[in-house]
């Protein structure tokens, strides 16, 4: 018994930590939307390209020029390619306010992503696909402009969220 209680308080002291992290990404990105623009895009120590917008979601984030899993801890990132060259990659954390929930996207929702020039691109959503997590050549190299991807939890499988220009 004692050591089903310590498994017990174990998963509560994950599950707590994780939500902690969640809410500080949550304060953190609101922070970084509100301050980002031209003239401002190097926030505590970290260079912005843009802001995210999925209003199905509610969600309005920031994304870094840069990735690394540290830097994905705080919001999403730039993975590969840009809105220019039409093959924007971005990756983003599992969090509830980060990319968690992009697998309820529906065909059709729309996406939108703002430089910091405030240059919009209005996206829609294809489809979405889950890839296993060594399919990085297809996660980066396909006929979308935009894909936004996520890990499944356990990180077994990448959920990817295809989209294509509005109106196209």
């Amino acid at each position: 018994m004692v050591l089903g209680a310590l498994f017990i308080l174990g998963a509560l002291a994950l599950f707590t930590s994780n939500q902690l992290d969640d809410f500080n990404a949550k304060v953190a990105a609101a922070q970084v939307v509100e301050s980002l623009d031209s003239d401002n895009t190097v926030i505590n120590g970290n260079e912005y390209i843009g802001v995210l917008s999925i209003e199905t979601l509610g969600l309005e984030l920031p994304i870094m020029a840069e990735c690394s899993y540290e830097k994905l801890e705080t919001a999403p990132c730039c993975y590969s390619g840009s809105v220019e060259s039409g093959d924007l990659v971005i990756a983003g954390h599992n969090y509830t306010s980060n990319f968690g929930e992009i697998y309820n996207l529906q065909p059709g929702d729309a996406v939108v992503f703002t430089d910091v020039y405030s240059n919009e691109t209005v996206y829609e959503v294809a489809e979405i696909e889950y890839l296993e997590p060594t399919q990085v050549q297809e996660m980066v190299e396909s006929d979308y402009p935009l894909t936004l991807y996520t890990c499944t939890y356990g990180a077994a499988k990448r959920v990817t969220v295809r989209c294509v220009l509005a109106g196209e």
